[in-house]
């Protein structure tokens, strides 16, 4: 199984833009943890986002910030209703950090990050397997419900990535 793709888009102009929003919105920069942004807010301010998807023919349905003031976070799968329909474009320190992605045969418990997103954690990570990595330094598309954690170089946070979630499936790009 392929866990993960990267894409090749013209994300660069994108990621400048939101990089400057984060430093200018310092509720973004000193957050911890997913970032709701209003999807329609983000693409009115950056239309970028619209044509750097283009060459997919998908549409954003959400935009968020990931950021992360800590070298390892947990294992975890992804609580959301989108099996594998999540673009990542690094943002801020991501060609530091890799997305491990592992197996395991644990339960995954339904809980929620501090900011209320829910997603499925509580693994021992003794039990679970490493299967591969990609570094985010450049857009990949991942299967979010996948077991997975970002470990990233502890000199070079906070690490920020933009997921994006589209309005169609990309299992058509693991084949």
């Amino acid at each position: 199984m392929k866990y993960f793709k990267y894409l090749d888009l013209d994300w660069e102009p994108v990621s400048k833009k939101l990089k400057q929003f984060v430093l200018e919105n310092q509720e973004y920069y000193n957050a911890s943890g997913w970032k709701n942004i209003d999807v329609r807010n983000i693409i009115h301010l950056y239309p970028d986002i619209i044509r750097m998807l283009k060459p997919l023919n998908v549409l954003p349905i959400t935009v968020n910030f990931f950021i992360s003031h800590y070298a390892i976070s947990n294992i975890h799968k992804d609580a959301t209703p989108h099996d594998s329909r999540r673009i990542i474009i690094p943002v801020m320190n991501c060609e530091h950090s890799f997305t491990r992605f592992y197996k395991t045969e644990q339960d995954f418990i339904l809980t929620a990050n501090r900011n209320g997103i829910p997603y499925y954690g509580d693994i021992n990570p003794d039990l679970c397997t490493f299967v591969e990595e990609c570094r985010l330094d450049r857009p990949i598309v991942i299967k979010p419900k996948e077991p997975h954690n970002v470990v990233s170089d502890e000199l070079f946070l906070p690490r920020i990535s933009c997921p994006i979630n589209v309005n169609k499936d990309l299992d058509y790009l693991f084949d």
